[in-house]
């Protein structure tokens, strides 16, 4: 039989370290492996799968460029194809591919990229990860977690949803099986003879893969030595040391039959699966779901629209920068929240960083796609501004718009080149203080919008020409209805504000689809569907139950006390408007205040937690938006938010990475994972989660609320649970009763307590069959990605153009956009679609630029070598078809393309 040694680290950034004391010992192993390199011509390294690492070091060592670049262009030290090891549940699909596409980048400036699906670390893998890796070339995957019982072997065929399959290699020791290996010749033959005993038995082939390396570990001085020892004692044993492709085209000659997994990979059957991580410090997930948002939805498709259709300068460099901030923040040690807290406090200033940055790219993308300003007048008297809405949705809609502006600016201070001085003004203070806001589109139709808040600010404007200027206003946050929002463009809009009267608060909220009451017997809403007349009692009911686990884990503790909102603290009130009812519910939690000393139970000390959960329907709205305010006083505790579908179920759908996935509702009986390293815990989310039973449907949309768990009440009816907060005070403990064992190291984090206020935002979305029929997938995209609001000139009239065609239209309701962007070559752009069926769709794609011809490429934007499909005229149409689940991309040159 044959053995392949793979000499490598595995480098956290961050994790039970900082990041700079991270690097401090990465550059240390660095140095180490040039020596060792220099001492043995034949020695091979593996720098983890991933690049930021060696940027990192480059930092600190920029004189060593040339040197790393000759060793990684011969092959000797391989790096990539990743920029960074990301968890791949939390993060986006197209964060998968922008990771993969920073990694090239930096590889094609070393010389060489080790393109192999190398993920050892994740704690689990989406079920649409195959067609992702094979979309960006890589036909394998090495991984450590994941697999179920069903598999027993270490060699394997993955099949996503789709259908793609791949290789897989399964590290059923994890990445460091022969890691840290004895310096002592015969010791080191003894180890090696272990580890052989345990791997040969789990291949039907005879090669077998031994990863040399761990977490911040330098290479080993003396494993060449040891190794032509082992030799010499194992003649039985081909022992080889190479790389990791050499041992992957040893395993594709041997024609294995492989068995077969399918769908996703989150089993904790043989290896810790972390589940707990995709709840941990929920503020983090909620982070990276506006970054995400804000560089997906509305840096790229503005600046693409702004470029494509009205001759913008498209922000290259500043959003790479922005993708590079985002990407450092989504190592699995990171975005999981599983480390101690200095890291995560950097992560957050990070995630700030990035949010200035797309602001200014947003500015400039939306001052490029307005008109020239002119007093536009109506019949109501002068408008006060005008607004732009962006719709970075592939289809049109009519939908609720929340935005704020500020307005009335006066000016408040500016230099006097003349005289050298700041000069300072008093503008008049308007003491009327806006009730109301009047919204007119291009067609002239005017709609009365909700004033839901005005506060004083004071701005400054920049500029490169001059010193900014200062001024005094007041920022007002409103909605309205519009008519409809065509896809992938901007609307203009002018504005009114009114301060005639007060509103007058609704009696009851509901709209033509819903109506909503409050019940005080537990403080819950009963939903009422006026279209089926199903009626939903029990919503939105807060449970807090006690949290005996780590960064990784939730875990129960052994007496735990369960408690829900004091319904005597309870009350309820009306605000806004007929229009734009809001229920306001208060309330108090008296929970717990931590755990007690022996961890077994809670304490007996309570503490209040303050809730507020704001419900609000619009308009011809189809779901009802809550937006819950908690502050949190607690320790050691998981709150979660229940939807009760009153109906019995197996399974369940949540939307995924590309995807949407049906889960089993979790046991009663959880014996059947009595042997299991970590039984199953909650399930991942993206946009929703959806249950029904026949023509009983109910759904929950979410905003940054990744975990989930879908429960069996006392009379075995399925209730949806999402998780709000779960707090914790150690990275790591060994006694939880949820997992056998340490996870990691034993550090205190009260950070992961996560005191203080949290706003959280979910709509309910009752409906009527499954999900796919009921269109729950575009509400809930429709909730997740809201239209942006900027503030834009005033039109000169209000029949005056629009701001532009949709630049991507389709006319599927399958069909769901991923990116809108400029083409990584600089010519033309990226349209990156899905198909969120499993039936196949032919769909007409109608662009709103000329477009000299249309291509599909792979996900990392290579040539497929077809067209897409004949485009008819300037402003084309074409017919794409899309096989179930799959991602399709398309690049897009047209006439007088601008780099």
């Amino acid at each position: 039989m044959r053995a392949f040694f793979v000499s490598h680290t595995h480098w956290d950034r961050e994790w039970y370290m900082t990041r700079e004391k991270s690097r401090y010992l990465l550059v240390g192993l660095m140095e180490e492996l040039f020596a060792l390199m220099e001492e043995d011509p034949g020695y091979t390294f593996m720098l983890d799968g991933q690049t930021i690492a060696i940027q990192d070091y480059l930092e600190v060592r920029p004189d060593r460029r040339e040197l790393l670049a000759s060793h990684v262009a011969s092959g000797r030290i391989t790096v990539g194809p990743w920029y960074v090891l990301p968890d791949e549940l939390l993060v986006s699909g197209e964060s998968h591919i922008r990771n993969y596409l920073e990694g090239q980048r930096q590889c094609r400036e070393l010389g060489a990229s080790m393109d192999l699906g190398y993920l050892p670390d994740s704690f689990g893998h989406p079920s649409q990860l195959p067609q992702i890796l094979a979309g960006l070339g890589m036909n394998e995957i090495v991984f450590w977690r994941g697999l179920g019982p069903g598999i027993t072997r270490t060699e394997l065929s993955w099949a996503g949803k789709d259908g793609t399959e791949i290789l897989g290699i399964n590290l059923p020791f994890s990445y460091g099986v022969a890691a840290c290996m004895p310096d002592e010749p015969q010791a080191f033959v003894n180890r090696l003879q272990l580890k052989l005993g345990m791997l040969a038995p789990l291949t039907d082939g005879d090669v077998i893969l031994l990863m040399n390396g761990v977490d911040h570990v330098a290479p080993q001085k003396a494993f060449a030595a040891n190794l032509r020892h082992a030799r010499q004692q194992l003649p039985q044993w081909t022992l080889e040391h190479g790389t990791l492709a050499d041992y992957l085209a040893a395993v594709r000659t041997r024609g294995l039959k492989l068995e077969r997994a399918q769908g996703e990979l989150r089993s904790g059957f043989r290896a810790y699966l972390l589940g707990g991580t995709i709840s941990t410090r929920m503020y983090l997930k909620q982070a990276n779901y506006r970054a995400e948002l804000l560089l997906e939805k509305y840096a790229e498709p503005l600046s693409t629209l702004a470029w494509v259709q009205h001759g913008g300068r498209y922000p290259r460099a500043e959003l790479r920068q922005a993708w590079r901030t985002l990407l450092s923040n989504l190592p699995h040690d990171s975005i999981c929240g599983c480390g101690v807290d200095a890291i995560h406090e950097e992560m957050m200033q990070r995630y700030r960083h990035l949010e200035d940055l797309a602001a200014a790219v947003l500015e400039t993308a939306a001052s490029a796609v307005q008109r020239p300003a002119a007093g536009a007048q109506g019949e109501g008297g002068r408008w006060d501004g005008g607004f732009g809405v962006l719709n970075p949705l592939l289809h049109a809609r009519s939908d609720v718009v929340r935005g704020s502006l500020v307005c009335g600016e006066q000016l408040l201070r500016k230099v006097n080149f003349d005289t050298g001085v700041l000069e300072e003004f008093s503008p008049a203070e308007d003491s009327r203080v806006p009730t109301g806001i009047v919204v007119r589109d291009q067609g002239g139709a005017e709609v009365e919008g909700l004033v839901h808040s005005v506060q004083p600010e004071d701005t400054m404007h920049l500029s490169l020409r001059t010193q900014p200027e200062m001024f005094r206003g007041r920022r007002v946050e409103f909605s309205f209805s519009p008519r409809t929002l065509p896809p992938t463009s901007v609307s203009f809009f002018d504005y009114r504000l009114t301060y005639d009267r007060r509103p007058t608060p609704p009696r009851q909220v509901e709209n033509e689809h819903f109506t909503v009451t409050f019940e005080p017997a537990d403080a819950s809403l009963s939903v009422t569907d006026k279209r089926s007349g199903q009626v939903y009692p029990g919503l939105n009911v807060f449970e807090d139950g006690g949290d005996a686990g780590d960064e990784y884990t939730w875990s129960w503790p052994k007496n735990d006390r369960k408690v829900r909102l004091d319904v005597a603290s309870a009350s309820v009130a009306c605000e806004g408007t007929a229009a734009f009812p809001t229920l306001v519910v208060r309330g108090i939690l008296r929970a717990p205040a931590r755990l007690a000393a022996d961890r077994q139970g809670r304490s007996a000390e309570l503490t209040d937690i303050g809730v507020e959960s704001r419900i609000s329907l619009f308009p011809g709205a189809r779901r009802i938006d809550v937006r819950t305010t908690v502050a949190n006083t607690a320790e050691d505790h998981r709150l979660r938010v229940l939807f009760p579908l009153g109906a019995h179920v197996e399974t369940a759908s949540a939307e995924g990475i590309f995807s949407v996935d049906e889960r089993p509702v979790t046991p009663t009986d959880a014996s059947a994972f009595a042997d299991w390293v970590e039984p199953p815990s909650t399930n991942p989310q993206k946009s929703f989660v959806s249950v029904c039973a026949g023509r009983r449907g109910l759904a929950v949309a979410n905003r940054g609320l990744p975990d989930h768990e879908v429960i069996q009440d006392e009379n075995g009816h399925a209730v949806i649970a999402m998780t709000l907060l779960r707090c914790v005070g150690w990275l790591s403990r060994p006694d939880l009763l949820a997992r056998k064992g340490n996870g990691g190291w034993t550090l205190p984090t009260p950070g992961a307590q996560c005191p203080g206020t949290h706003v959280f935002e979910y709509s309910i979305i009752p409906h009527a069959g499954p999900w796919d029929e009921a269109g729950v997938l575009a509400l809930s995209h429709q909730f997740s990605v809201p239209a942006l609001v900027f503030p834009a000139a005033r039109p000169a009239s209000p029949a005056g153009s629009d701001g532009g065609q949709p630049l991507v239209q389709v006319d599927r309701d399958e069909i769901s956009l991923s990116a809108l962007k400029a083409a990584e070559d600089g010519n033309g752009w990226i349209v990156r679609l899905w198909n969120a069926s499993g039936r196949t769709v032919d769909a007409v794609v109608r662009l709103g630029a000329p477009a000299a011809s249309v291509r599909r490429t792979d996900l990392a934007e290579r040539d497929a070598g077809t067209a897409a499909g004949a485009v008819e005229g300037n402003n084309g149409a074409f017919t794409v078809r899309f096989p179930p689940w799959k991602i399709v991309t398309l690049k897009v040159d047209f006439a007088g393309n601008r780099r």
